[in-house]
């Protein structure tokens, strides 16, 4: 059964593993670019969404997108 972790809500949330396994270096390598190019993509959909529903500023997710590239160079 999966822990949970207390937040100052106290709400409680279940404790998940992201990734779990042993990886040679080019697997582990491939599994973090993987995660890196998902939360890219993921934060280009929330600006397009935000942009296209609200016409909300985007700039957090514009500033992630960057960051994020960076890691995946």
């Amino acid at each position: 059964m999966a822990e949970s972790i207390e937040l100052n809500t106290m709400t409680k949330l279940p404790h998940l593993k992201l990734i779990d396994g042993t990886f040679t270096p080019t697997e582990a390598g491939r599994v973090l670019l993987s995660l890196v190019k998902s939360k890219i993509d993921y934060h280009s959909l929330e600006r397009l969404s935000n942009e296209e529903r609200f016409g909300s500023d985007h700039s957090h997710s514009e500033k992630r997108i960057q960051e994020l590239e960076e890691l995946n160079r």
